[in-house]
């Protein structure tokens, strides 16, 4: 049978207690990374300036990509159309 070492209670006074309670109330919240769909949004104003002035879908996308942000012109084209609160016409039936 093996003996089970129990470390004693430690005590705080009520003033260092204060002094944590001050300081941790002042931390900076983490700050959680984005999505990709979050990112987008963010940046679908920039990106409607740039297709105005001549960018495709293509070169955006691979302009988030140098930076990082990895999407394909195909879903940049999604991520905005649902940041914009458009749908996408249903497919004709044959």
């Amino acid at each position: 049978m093996t003996k089970s070492k129990t470390k004693a209670a430690a005590t705080i006074t009520a003033e260092r207690l204060d002094e944590i309670a001050a300081r941790i109330v002042e931390a900076p919240a983490p700050v959680a990374p984005l999505s990709v769909a979050d990112a987008v949004r963010k940046l679908a104003p920039t990106i409607g300036k740039m297709r105005r002035t001549g960018h495709t879908l293509d070169s955006v996308a691979t302009l988030l990509q140098a930076e990082g942000l990895q999407l394909s012109p195909q879903a940049l084209s999604r991520h905005l159309r649902q940041a914009s609160g458009k749908r996408r016409a249903p497919a004709a039936s044959k």
